[in-house]
Formats: structure tokens, C-alpha cells, sequence
């Protein structure tokens, strides 16, 4: 198998792992508290890349004696995405908390644009105009949940837009 082909299945597990991860985390915060399960990612994560790490090269463990502070940031970033995302998953829908992160790429390309004068071209402002109407298009449908339960639709929107 060439490395494209081999590119292209992992790309298409990717997507489908995340495709699936808020159906999945809706199911288990049935079961389990939300900061339960963030907590059980991250210790997965951290256990893997420990053991990883102590089987390649245990000099990459030393960050862990003093991290800098870019990590310690950074860990509390991903910590409020995960936590967010959860929270929006819970109180919303998977489908919702998937679209409604989507906000933090947007962010960051409006960042890029005001605050770092970064040129934009007019197949970006086009690609915009898209996504925008797609959010329009898919909170007209969303809005109906609202009329549900208001106080945990809106509090779901909050916490994934926090992640976001």
C-alpha cells in the first residue's frame, strides 16, 4: 500500500472516530458526570504517550519535572475544550455541540484577518458566505429545541461555543 492510499484510510478513520465521538459521549454522560469522563481521556492519553515515551526515549519525560508554561496553557485550553464540548454534548444534542464548535476555526480565520491583517481573497469571502448560511440554515432547526427545554439548550450552546 502506498503512502497516499494509506493517508487516505486514515484520514476517512479520523473522521469517522469523530463523527461518532459526541453520539458516544451522549450515551456515557447518561451513565457517567461529565468531568468523569474528560478525566478518564485525558489519564488515556497521558498513559499512552507515557509509555510511549519511556519505551522510545525517556529524555522527553523530563518536561514533566518542570513544564514550561506554554504546556501548562495549553493544558488548560484543552482542558476547557474538552470539559465545554462535553457540557454542550450533555445538555444539547451530538449533532448540535458538533456544529456549534465550529465556531473556534471561524474565530481563529477572523483573528487572522483583524488583528494580524491577513489578506483575504475572494474565494474565502465566498467559502464565508457558505458557511455562514450553513449555521443560519442549521440553527433555523435548531431553534425549535429551544422551545423545549430553553434553559439547557442555551446552556449547551454556551459550553460548546466556550469550547469552540
Amino acid at each position: 500500500m502506498n503512502k497516499s492510499n494509506k493517508g487516505i484510510i486514515l484520514a476517512l478513520v479520523t473522521a469517522l472516530l469523530w463523527g461518532v465521538l459526541a453520539v458516544g459521549l451522549k450515551m456515557a454522560v447518561h451513565k457517567v458526570d461529565s468531568f468523569t469522563i474528560v478525566w478518564i481521556r485525558f489519564f488515556m492519553a497521558f498513559s499512552a504517550l507515557f509509555i510511549w515515551f519511556v519505551i522510545t526515549d525517556r529524555k522527553q519525560l523530563r518536561i514533566l519535572i518542570k513544564p514550561p508554561w506554554e504546556l501548562i496553557v495549553a493544558t488548560l485550553a484543552l482542558s476547557v475544550n474538552y470539559i465545554g464540548f462535553m457540557l454542550g454534548v450533555k445538555y444539547t444534542s451530538p449533532s448540535n455541540a458538533q456544529v456549534i464548535v465550529q465556531i473556534g476555526p471561524v474565530l481563529l480565520a477572523l483573528a487572522g484577518i483583524f488583528l494580524f491583517n491577513e489578506k483575504i481573497k475572494r474565494s474565502q469571502i465566498i467559502g464565508f458566505a457558505v458557511l455562514v448560511s450553513g449555521f443560519i440554515l442549521f440553527y433555523y432547526e435548531q431553534l425549535k429545541g429551544m422551545f423545549f427545554k430553553p434553559e439547557d439548550f442555551n446552556k449547551g450552546v454556551f459550553f460548546a461555543a466556550l469550547a469552540g
